[in-house]
Order: C-alpha cells, then structure tokens, then sequence
C-alpha cells in the first residue's frame, strides 16, 4: 500500500508530489534582503580593519557558515595581528 503523505505547502492538483515552497510577498522579500545587507555590511568592514578579503562577509547571513566562519576567524594568524612588524 503506498503512503499518501507528500510534503506539500499547496493544494493544487498541479503541484501533487513535489515540494513547493510557500510564496513570499514582495514586503516579505524586500525584509528578507535588508537583513542580509545589514549582515553584510557590518561583516566587510570588520574584515577590511582585519586585513582579510572583504569577500568573507558574503557568508554573514549563512547562519550554519557564519559560525564556522567566526570560529576560523577566531583562531587563524591575523594579517594586522603584529603592530611592531615592518
């Protein structure tokens, strides 16, 4: 007997065995990408004081990526790390 469970968010007959992702207004997507800048932004300056590649910060708003990033950040030889160095 086959199960008739799908994962579904839509009703349609159109759609019946595929995954759907819900629709998203435009307020939604438009808040969507304001979070993202605000993540981003903070992220390139704070790289660029570091001397690392501003590129980096495209991973601030990865939640699982940002983390690891952090924690390679945190143990990684800074470029701007010696004051005294000429």
């Amino acid at each position: 007997m086959k199960s008739s469970r799908t994962l579904l968010f839509c009703c349609d007959g159109a759609s019946r065995g595929a995954y759907t992702l819900p629709h998203l207004t435009t307020t939604q997507l438009v808040i969507i990408a304001i979070i993202v800048i605000l993540a981003i932004i903070p992220s390139v300056i704070i790289l660029r004081r570091l001397g690392f590649s501003p590129w980096w910060a495209i991973i601030a708003p990865l939640s699982p990526l940002n983390i690891i990033g952090l924690w390679v950040l945190a143990f990684v030889k800074w470029p701007v790390e010696d004051p005294f160095k000429s």
